[in-house]
């Protein structure tokens, strides 16, 4: 039997900033990332589980929560506007635009929530800063992570998420 699924299970430890990663808490499916914050420090960014019921997502999670468990990192993972689409001029200022992905000249980050405020995290390579209003940028309200197989995206979670919104495991058969 022939398996095509693109990535592969590994420690959490391996996992670098920007890798997009499945991992299961209180018996569900989730998507994360990690992002390497100011100061160097590492966090791990969830894409689909509040860390407060009510609050919304992406947001950040305590790191040790992960160490010591394997977790499934998608290669070739992308963000992508949801089409058609209607942009917004400039970046939310704090605290609006948790969830929005923010495009910059040199630059795209999305905009997340921690117990300590508000990150935003740059999509490419998963350095986070403070979040602030980004001159010169535009703001991308709806949008979603997937990759592409056989010629295919494959949506994995798309932004903003409803509350009540279910997480979708994309078909990876042939």
């Amino acid at each position: 039997m022939k398996t095509n699924i693109p990535g592969k299970m590994q420690d959490f430890s391996a996992v670098k900033p920007g890798d997009v990663f499945s991992y299961f808490a209180e018996g569900a499916q989730h998507w994360g990332t990690l992002a390497r914050v100011e100061g160097g420090e590492m966090a791990a960014i969830s894409f689909t589980e509040p860390i407060q019921k009510g609050l919304p997502t992406p947001c950040v999670h305590d790191l040790p929560r992960f160490q010591n468990r394997s977790v499934f990192v998608i290669e070739g993972a992308e963000a992508r506007a949801v089409w058609p689409q209607t942009f917004q001029d400039g970046s939310p200022q704090p605290p609006d635009g948790v969830g929005a992905l923010i495009v910059a000249e040199k630059f795209t980050v999305v905009r997340v929530r921690g117990l300590q405020g508000l990150w935003d995290i740059a999509v490419t390579n998963g350095h986070a800063q403070t979040a602030k209003v980004h001159p010169g940028s535009l703001t991308i309200p709806k949008w979603e992570i997937g990759f592409v197989q056989d010629g295919v995206f494959k949506q994995i979670v798309e932004f903003p998420r409803p509350s009540t919104q279910k997480v979708r495991v994309p078909s990876m058969a042939r």
